[in-house]
């Protein structure tokens, strides 16, 4: 089939070329070599930095703990923009020598998780091993500490518990204040004291207008009795010594004592009386002494209605004197106990904090490498040679097809009849 491909033939051309082949191939070695001995050597750092969090974990009440963070994600970190642009701006001029941009220095820098420890490894090409393993160190560093800001306990949650502990304060000063100013002028001792005495005079009144009562009652009882005598008779004994008995508990200032607690003694003879009097004279005698009676009452009970409206009014007094310090005391008992609330809130906030701090730790620090690890001379050397040597075969090929392309074409080219003659 003339439109198969004759493998021979081609390989052929490719032998007859060999020259050209070998040619291309030792100067695009030789491009190669130089190319790659005039460039500097390319030194490689690498920092590790310890992604594990501590071997404690704390579950403390009221703080947001976040969970466990892949790999992944700390690779990304690391070569995040922001962490590069932090690198850039704490390297300084002499630590970055040519490298005047982020985009630069991020080329330089590649990260990469370890699979079988928790580790990231840094890694940092320079032209100079001292600067390399600085950089890495500086980058180690600096994603230690971004690390540990974004991945351990939110630092947001601290700010905000330790705002609130400060309002808390604040506030209970406040209470403070406002309790201690109470107490100074506090009238409700004061008041009590005066209500108590109001109440006490009450209650003495009322009992003088009880005992005067019940000897008005006595006094009647003895009038009922002496009312029934003749008016002219000797009075008798028992009567003179009834009246006498009365008389000194309404003028003997007895009213408001109890009544066996009078003592009275007399000295008498047989049944002589203790005065000349009549029966009419007792009977005068015990009417003065109920009408005393009469108005001591009415003036004992207007003096107990008079203190009711004083008492009424201490009583009120004191109520509302009561009831603010009272609010007082528990408007600071509640702020008291709300700020030792937010205390332990950022007690307990700090301390996550610092245990969760360790999440990002730098574990080994770089070291100026000592071997070079590029540029691959003899790679570039071996990659542009057979790159040669291919485009020279492509060439020899390319020749190939346009000579016989030429050739088909030519009407020189036509077949003679190589038919045999006949005679």
């Amino acid at each position: 089939m003339e439109d198969e491909v004759d493998i021979r033939a081609q390989i052929m051309v490719v032998l007859r070329a060999w020259k050209v082949i070998l040619g291309l191939a030792v100067l695009a070695a030789l491009a190669a070599g130089v190319y790659a001995w005039t460039r500097p050597n390319t030194y490689e750092a690498e920092a590790l930095v310890s992604v594990t969090p501590g071997r404690i974990s704390l579950n403390l009440s009221g703080v947001q703990q976040s969970g466990g963070v892949t790999a992944q994600a700390y690779v990304e970190l690391a070569e995040s923009t922001t962490v590069v642009q932090a690198v850039f701006d704490a390297a300084g001029p002499d630590l970055l020598d040519r490298i005047n941009t982020v985009s630069r220095l991020r080329r330089l820098l590649e990260a990469e998780a370890s699979a079988d420890a928790p580790l990231l490894r840094l890694q940092v090409r320079n032209t100079d091993a001292a600067r390399a393993a600085a950089l890495a160190n500086l980058w180690a560093e600096t994603f230690a500490a971004r690390a540990g800001l974004l991945y351990s306990q939110d630092q947001a949650n601290l700010a905000v518990y330790s705002e609130a502990e400060a309002e808390a304060l604040a506030a209970l000063d406040v209470a403070d204040t406002a309790l201690a100013d109470f107490q100074a002028g506090n009238p409700v001792n004061i008041l009590q004291a005066q209500l108590d005495s109001q109440q006490a005079s009450l209650t003495d009144y009322l009992n003088r207008a009880h005992e005067a009562e019940l000897l008005s009652q006595d006094l009647q009882d003895l009038l009922a009795r002496l009312e029934s005598l003749p008016a002219g008779a000797p009075g008798a004994l028992a009567d003179d010594l009834a009246l006498l008995a009365l008389t000194s508990r309404v003028y003997g200032g007895q009213l408001g004592a109890d009544p066996g607690e009078t003592n009275l003694q007399l000295s008498v003879s047989g049944d002589q009386p203790l005065t000349n009097s009549t029966v009419a004279n007792q009977r005068g005698l015990a009417e003065d002494l109920l009408a005393s009676l009469d108005a001591r009452r009415q003036s004992l009970a207007a003096q107990a209605t008079a203190v009711v409206p004083a008492i009424l009014a201490l009583q009120g007094q004191v109520a509302a004197a009561q009831a603010q310090a009272d609010q007082l005391t528990r408007q600071r008992s509640l702020t008291a106990q709300t700020y030792s609330a937010r205390a332990i809130q950022v007690q307990e906030a700090t301390v996550a904090v610092r245990q969760a701090a360790n999440v990002a730790q730098v574990a080994g620090v770089a070291a100026a490498p000592n071997q070079a690890t590029g540029p691959a001379r003899l790679t570039y050397v071996g990659l542009s040679a057979a790159l040669g040597a291919v485009l020279g075969v492509a060439l020899a090929l390319a020749r190939e097809f346009v000579r016989a392309g030429a050739e088909a074409d030519s009407p020189a080219a036509a077949p003679a009849d190589t038919r045999p003659a006949t005679g």
